[in-house]
């Protein structure tokens, strides 16, 4: 009788073990790539006033810079 062997969870090709090896990779890559999103985009006012102003501690930053603009062209 020969033995049954079932495959193994598989997505787009790869297994368990090596979506698990590569999803640091995968999330660094990511974080750098959003990061310098948001630092090319940082001068679009919409991206300043939605998306920066609200990150904790630093948002800050943006607000000054929003404002002083603001003052600016009045």
């Amino acid at each position: 009788m020969r033995p049954q062997v079932q495959p193994g969870l598989h997505v787009a090709g790869f297994g368990v073990k090596r979506l698990a090896q590569w999803s640091p990779t995968v999330a660094v890559w990511g974080g750098v790539a959003g990061v310098g999103l948001l630092y090319f985009a940082e001068k679009i006012p919409k991206i300043r006033r939605d998306l920066l102003q609200n990150i904790p501690i630093i948002g800050g930053h943006w607000r000054a810079l929003v404002e002083a603009a603001d003052a600016e062209g009045q």
